[in-house]
């Protein structure tokens, strides 16, 4: 049969996929506290801000690559090199005038958000080089985006993770000498522009080898253009307004407490997101694997979708659960105790919230596989909302340790309205309790073990004693879920039909 073979490389995927995210989160891990020591949480929180002003703005290359992945894979499958091309070329051409415009904007607005949020009264610094700096950075980014999509498209797996470790080291050490060196904000940033740099310039040189036909400009029809405007239009909107509310806490922290504090929420934030961003790694193979069988059998499809919902929803609490018992001791092992101070009980609530919303990334990269980008784009649109209207009031009267507590109820909504729509896509081939299963009863699991285990856990202190208690945790909450999940009929029928497949994926494998 040809569907093994199809699994065992999905799997495969996926495996060079969290290779590569492993060795850049050891290499960030070790980088991120050696640049913190010398340019200090203050510093650390001003170039956070710089670059949380233009991160809602990373929709132009973060929608255009999800453009490319959704229009290109099929036709690289199927080897039409012209249509490949004319695709590239219109995304090449969208992301070009995004940037452009995206400049104007920074440079005409941004001097004056970076002193409404960062500048303590009565300081009269100017943030235009830092700014410059960040948004050399997101250039690059942008760029970055783009080819990564491409290379995805193209199922070029192993060039993309070799890009991607390629950039991580070379951003690591960028960063650190860089912040060592001028030991201030512009240091960090004007690091991380230049490993943006390098790695747009291999991830350049990987698509360039891989498909040397990209490069060749075409005139791209306007079936073409139109599809991939009206899927850049839905996902742009929905794009902005959630990279506007992802950093609601970081503006409004900004406004009312001392960068220092920023600073500490930036060091709780870029735990959980490189934690999650694993997730997303695993996960994004997803993409154009919903996109290449969107015609098959509606019946096999929502099999598979429950499968991919346990596994990813597995990955997910195994990786982020541990951090709420942890997170006292991860940061101040990582940083010092300062920054744990406000940063550790941020990080638990945001560590549930990213449980919570990973439970919805595989319907994310469904609906964008199989046109419903303005589904999404109104889900997107309402958890943006929720964030944005809850986080001002919580943190303004509770203070900066309120963040992520408006991330924990958006996430929900956005897992509830995630498993409506999966229901309705699906037709009647998806039973409300198998994905419910998938979804929920790991959840539970992880969210009631992870505040059980925090309410005695001590405190670690050592590296190796550490990793010993996030590991040791993280099989107990697999344990616990899978234990819970057989505890009723969906759940034993799906272990069984998930291991049955695992056996068919070896043999295939073979």
């Amino acid at each position: 049969m040809e569907v093994a073979p199809k699994k065992f490389e999905l799997v495969l995927q996926s495996r060079l996929n969290f290779a590569a995210f492993a060795i850049s989160l050891a290499v960030n891990f070790v980088s991120l506290p050696i640049a913190i020591t010398a340019i200090g949480l203050e510093n650390f929180g001003s170039a956070g801000l710089a670059l949380a002003i233009l991160a809602p703005l990373s929709l132009v290359g973060v929608v255009i690559g999800q453009a490319i992945v959704r229009d290109l894979s099929s036709p690289a499958e199927q080897g039409d090199h012209e249509a490949c091309a004319r695709i590239f070329t219109a995304a090449t051409a969208g992301v070009l005038i995004g940037c452009l415009a995206v400049g104007v904007l920074t440079a005409t607005f941004g001097p004056l958000l970076m002193h409404k949020l960062a500048a303590d009264p009565g300081q009269s610094r100017s943030f235009g080089g830092v700014l410059e700096l960040g948004f050399a950075a997101w250039l690059f980014q942008q760029g970055c985006f783009v080819l990564q999509a491409t290379l995805a498209a193209l199922r070029s797996w192993a060039k993309l993770a070799a890009a991607n470790v390629i950039g991580a080291v070379a951003s690591a050490c960028c960063v650190v000498a860089a912040s060592r060196h001028f030991g201030n904000d512009a240091g960090f940033l004007g690091g991380t522009a230049t490993g943006f740099a390098v790695q747009f310039v291999v991830l350049w040189a990987f698509v360039r080898s891989k498909a040397p036909w990209l490069m060749r400009a075409r005139r791209w029809l306007p079936a073409e253009r139109d599809s991939l405007f009206h899927f850049a239009r839905w996902q742009g909107i929905a794009g902005f307004s959630s990279g506007l509310a992802n950093q609601a806490d970081r503006y409004v922290i900004g406004a009312v407490a001392p960068l220092g504090i920023v600073g500490q929420y930036n060091v709780a934030m870029r735990l959980q997101e490189v934690v999650h961003a694993g997730v997303l790694k695993i996960a994004e193979v997803l993409f154009p694997h919903f996109s290449i069988t969107s015609a098959h059998e509606p019946a096999s499809r929502a099999a598979f979708y429950v499968r991919a919902s346990w596994a990813v929803n597995l990955v997910s609490v195994a990786a982020l659960a541990p951090l709420i018992p942890w997170a006292g001791s991860l940061i101040t092992l990582w940083v010092d105790d300062d920054a744990a101070q406000v940063g550790a009980p941020i990080l638990r609530t945001l560590a549930s919230a990213g449980m919570i919303g990973s439970a919805a990334t595989v319907f994310s990269f469904l609906a964008m596989a199989t046109d419903q980008a303005q589904r999404l784009a109104y889900i997107n649109l309402y958890h943006s909302l929720i964030l944005i209207t809850l986080t001002i009031p919580l943190i303004v009267w509770f203070g900066p340790l309120a963040a992520g507590v408006a991330y924990v109820v958006g996430n929900t909504f956005r897992l509830a309205a995630a498993v409506h729509s999966a229901l309705d896509h699906f037709e009647g081939h998806l039973e409300r309790g198998s994905i419910l299963m998938a979804t929920l009863v790991p959840l539970i699991a992880a969210l009631t073990l992870a505040w059980a285990v925090q309410s005695f856990a001590p405190s670690a202190h050592g590296w190796v004693s550490l990793v010993l208690l996030y590991c040791a945790t993280a099989i107990l909450v697999l344990a616990a879920s899978l234990a819970l999940a057989a505890s009723s009929f969906e759940g034993r029928s799906l272990i069984r039909e998930v291991f049955s497949k695992r056996h068919q994926v070896d043999r295939g494998s073979s």
